[in-house]
């Protein structure tokens, strides 16, 4: 749909303004350039979303146009009498083997690791099975809708999120284009340590089914486990006291957990997590 799209535009370029008037020409250049916009969009939130599945698709999509050439050029060999039509003919019949095997549709693996999804979290790295099992536990589903804004900038956050499927775009001011993340990635974790505000909006990019972990249920947690808070005082106050680096690539400050844990609200949207 995106070459489709593509091709109408040169063709309205080229040809419609010189028939039907320049102002016809720019009203549906308009209308066709939000609409592969749309595209582009959305062909970004599957690829964030189904990251391999999108990637076989691409690598299809390819192995079609590659058949066509070939195709073409045994039309060409045989039109100038160097094969035979025998030989076409076997030609043709392998040509359309591999597409039927391309037509095929490919498996779409949707099995979620949440113990795999918990331990890629920088804020959880180190932890035992049974810790991650127990800050798993606590996740609950949560589906946004397309162009939903998840967190606001400004407010106090009560919570991370894990993008079990789905992609989101986290809005951060200064930045020319929105930071995109996907299937397996979170967003908002330092929620669970900091109090200051979220610096960022984050909206979903399509239907998300995500996973959230509310801070209160998290130190409710860790209030029983002393390894666990432990662990979480070492990671705040190493992001309390980062080593020195260079001064454009200042970092901001994380406060340590109180003692005891307390309950309270922090940013979701002040960091953001690559996908492991």
């Amino acid at each position: 749909m995106r070459t489709v799209q593509r091709e109408l535009l040169e063709f309205i370029n080229d040809k419609v303004g010189q028939v039907l008037g320049t102002d016809v020409a720019c009203e549906l250049e308009g209308i066709l350039t939000v609409r592969l916009a749309m595209v582009e969009q959305a062909l970004a939130a599957l690829k964030l979303q189904y990251p391999d599945y999108a990637l076989i698709l691409q690598s299809r999509y390819v192995s079609r146009a590659a058949l066509r050439l070939e195709e073409a050029d045994y039309r060409a060999l045989f039109s100038e009498s160097i094969i035979s039509q025998e030989i076409l003919s076997d030609l043709q019949r392998d040509l359309d083997d591999r597409r039927r095997a391309l037509d095929a549709l490919p498996k779409l693996d949707l099995r979620l690791d949440l113990m795999d999804l918990v331990g890629r979290v920088p804020l959880f790295e180190g932890l035992e099975g049974d810790r991650l099992r127990g800050i798993a536990t606590l996740l609950k589903p949560r589906l946004v809708l397309p162009g939903e804004t998840i967190v606001r900038r400004g407010e106090r956050g009560d919570a991370m999120f894990f993008i079990a499927s789905g992609a989101v775009e986290v809005l951060v001011p200064g930045l020319d284009e929105p930071v995109q993340l996907g299937t397996g990635e979170v967003f908002g974790e330092m929620a669970l340590l900091t109090r200051q505000r979220r610096n960022a909006d984050v909206r979903a990019m399509g239907y998300c089914q995500l996973l959230v972990l509310d801070v209160r249920d998290f130190h409710r947690l860790v209030k029983k486990d002393a390894s666990l808070r432990a662990h979480l005082q070492s990671v705040a106050e190493a992001r309390r006291n980062p080593p020195p680096k260079p001064a454009e690539a200042v970092q901001e400050v994380a406060t340590p957990l109180a003692d005891p844990p307390a309950v309270v609200e922090a940013p979701a949207a002040e960091s953001v997590q690559a996908r492991g």
